[in-house]
Order: C-alpha cells, then sequence, then structure tokens
C-alpha cells in the first residue's frame, strides 16, 4: 500500500511539474570553444527580449534571465511566459569574444525548448608597431591590412588598406583577434626604394598579447 501511495504521490509530482513548463519559455544549449576544443563551463548566458506591453512595441531588448553554464558548457533558462517580438541570447565572458543570436518569437513555443548552441572564440591581442626611421620622407607611404579568420566578430579589428603617409609615422596598431589562430598582416612600402609588398604571418595563442614592428 505504501508503494502505491508513493508512486501516486510521484506521479503527482511529475505531473504538476509537467504542467508548470507548458506555461514557460524554455531556452537550453551548450557553449563550445573550437580553438581550444572543449565545453566552457562559467560562461554567461542572457536571455533579453523586444516586450509587447499593454500593445506597445519596445524597441530595446529587456534582460529577462542570466545563467552560467555548467560544468560542461550546458545552459538552460526557464522563464514565465511574456509577449515579445523577438528574443535575444547572448554568450559571453570577460576573456571571449560573445556571441549573440536573434530568435523571432514564432520560433518559440510556449512548453516547448528552444536549442541553441553557441561557439565562441577567445581573446587575443596582435600589436603591431610601425614606424618611419631615417632616412625618411615626407612623401613614404605605407599601407597595412590584418587578415584574421572571424568574419562573424562585430568587435574584432577591422584594418584593411589603411594608410600611413609622411616622415614622422610611429603608431602602434592594436587588433583584437581570435586567439589560437594565425593571423596575416600585409603591407606594401611606397617609398625613395621603390613599391615593395611584403607579408608576415604571427600566431596569436589564446589571452596573449603577440608584437609585431615594422621599421620601414
Amino acid at each position: 500500500m505504501r508503494k502505491v501511495l508513493f508512486l501516486v504521490f510521484l506521479a503527482f509530482l511529475l505531473l504538476v511539474s509537467c504542467s508548470k513548463d507548458r506555461n514557460k519559455l524554455l531556452f537550453s544549449g551548450q557553449v563550445y570553444s573550437p580553438n581550444e576544443s572543449k565545453n566552457l563551463s562559467g560562461i554567461t548566458v542572457e536571455l533579453r527580449a523586444q516586450l509587447i506591453e499593454s500593445g506597445t512595441y519596445n524597441s530595446n531588448y529587456q534582460l529577462l534571465q542570466k545563467v552560467t553554464t555548467d560544468g560542461g558548457g550546458k545552459y538552460s533558462i526557464t522563464n514565465d511566459n511574456v509577449r515579445a517580438s523577438s528574443f535575444k541570447i547572448t554568450a559571453y565572458s570577460d576573456n571571449y569574444i560573445p556571441s549573440e543570436t536573434t530568435i523571432s518569437s514564432d520560433l518559440v513555443s510556449v512548453g516547448e525548448t528552444y536549442q541553441k548552441n553557441f561557439n565562441i572564440y577567445p581573446k587575443a591581442y596582435l600589436n603591431i608597431y610601425v614606424k618611419n626611421v631615417a632616412p625618411a620622407n615626407s612623401t613614404d607611404e605605407i599601407t597595412i591590412s590584418v587578415i584574421h579568420s572571424s568574419p562573424d566578430c562585430d568587435i574584432c579589428s577591422d584594418i584593411s588598406n589603411l594608410v600611413l603617409k609622411g616622415d614622422t609615422i610611429n603608431d602602434t596598431l592594436i587588433c583584437l583577434v581570435y586567439g589560437n589562430q594565425t593571423i596575416t598582416v600585409n603591407y606594401t612600402l611606397n617609398t625613395n626604394s621603390g613599391v615593395s609588398q611584403h607579408s608576415h604571418d604571427e600566431y596569436c595563442p589564446a589571452f596573449e598579447t603577440k608584437e609585431f614592428s615594422i621599421n620601414y
């Protein structure tokens, strides 16, 4: 008899739990670092929404929930149902370049889990020191481009055909890039000696700053 009562009680708890989830917004996924080949724990994952309140659309994304990934890089978000035009999930940490996705509310169903995995990349920096040394000329010119494999990175440095001209050039270019990747620096010199093209590859380890000097 006790066993029967226990099973009935367990079934009741399961029913209540499922009933609660039917009225919730559910999101889950995993955060992975391709350049380190591992799932990431302790990554902050935020859920935001463009809410519709009293029939009024708000274009700002308001924070609904904030969680961190577990030891296996997994996250789970449960939030009360809200009226929204779209949702935004962002995965970030101080040492990683953030990644986010925008989700139409049409794709999110109450009580059903929306699955979204993230790939995020460790930060690294490449400092490029550019200096025109004697004998220099006011017509000296250098054109620099930094090539890296992070086209989807909105905050990574975008240096393409940067032109520096003159005889007093002494600049530092600080480039935020994906860590554990090789960065290519292409530059063309136009001086009294003529025009010459150069290319330099620099491997940038995760969480480190590498340095490269161009003296011409």
